[in-house]
């Protein structure tokens, strides 16, 4: 079984004096900054490219959504919101995984977590913010070395989960529906060539 690194985290010695309540509410506030920022590009009916909303997280990837026309169910062209994540290609190579590397246009332009205001939301030091999330990612890969799996979550948007060499990550439906705003728009990108779990979870 995949060992969580968000809600029961195996905590490195330079971050012990965090609570676990500490620990995991600072992941919640990246969780929630995340979710915020990608539903940011639904609010635009034609945004454009510099309206392209792209998160990066330090030592792991990036997150983005794209705008895609896709065949709906009753075959008329829709647009859809479709997430995407981007492995940090050194991790692929590095470890040698599995993983169809997913483009993420506009790369050029990602906003940050937002440390300070992560700080300020759970009553921490910046420093403890960003000391918690880069031991974090170093026990991510400390996993990936081991070759043990291992399961990245998102609260409310989803989970990135590496088993072996095989990763994969998977977007909540109710995220989904909050990108798209209609069963109609959300059946559409659930069609696009991917698998739809028991869990109502989403795949690529």
């Amino acid at each position: 079984m995949a060992k969580d690194l968000f809600l029961r985290p195996h905590l490195c010695p330079t971050i012990e004096k965090l609570k676990s309540s500490e620990f995991a509410q600072i992941w919640a506030s990246a969780s929630r900054y995340l979710s915020q920022q990608l539903a940011l590009y639904q609010t635009s009916s034609d945004p454009p490219s510099h309206l392209f909303q792209a998160v990066r997280i330090p030592g792991l990837g990036t997150f983005a959504v794209v705008r895609e026309r896709v065949a709906s169910k009753e075959k008329d062209l829709v647009v859809v919101e479709r997430p995407v994540f981007h492995l940090a290609n050194d991790i692929v190579r590095d470890h040698d995984l599995q993983y169809g590397c997913i483009d993420v246009p506009g790369h050029q332009h990602f906003e940050q977590l937002p440390y300070a205001q992560m700080a300020a939301d759970n009553a921490v030091s910046e420093s403890t913010v960003q000391l918690c999330v880069e031991r974090t990612m170093r026990l991510f890969r400390v996993c990936l070395e081991n070759r043990k799996d291992v399961a990245l979550v998102w609260r409310d948007v989803g989970m990135l989960i590496v088993q072996g060499k095989d990763v994969k990550m998977r977007f909540y439906t109710d995220f989904l529906r909050r990108l798209n705003g209609t069963d109609e728009m959300l059946q559409a990108v659930l069609e696009v060539g991917l698998s739809f779990s028991q869990h109502h979870s989403w795949f690529f």
